[in-house]
């Protein structure tokens, strides 16, 4: 799941017009890592917690995301440093998208197993 998302992350800086005074990919990836770990292990957290519920796997998955946002708000401040305002939020979303995503896949195999 981190590794998707840092490709996602990747592929975004990638698509964007090149410029001396970008910075490195790699460079924002290593400085943005320790931010979007904590946001996924909230995430995780909170997903395996509220598994215990009947509630739908999708509102389980949205009810932890939203659990997390304060983690989401520290990831957002490092990518929009890295980034620019702009860009930051369309690859948050991207990531939260995939990582919704992802939560629903885990919380769907959890219930069958």
């Amino acid at each position: 799941m981190v590794v998707r998302a840092l490709i996602v992350v990747f592929t975004f800086l990638q698509l964007a017009n090149a410029r001396a005074d970008e910075p490195d990919p790699l460079d924002v990836l290593t400085r943005v890592r320790p931010a979007r770990e904590r946001w996924l292990s909230c995430a995780g957290v909170q997903a395996a917690q509220l598994a215990r519920t009947q509630k739908p796997v999708e509102l389980i998955a949205d009810m932890a995301v939203q659990r997390c946002r304060r983690a989401e708000k520290e990831l957002a401040r490092i990518l929009s440093k890295e980034l620019g305002p702009v860009r930051a939020r369309r690859v948050l979303d991207a990531v939260k998208i995939q990582d919704r995503t992802s939560l629903i896949r885990a919380l769907e195999s959890r219930r069958r197993d």
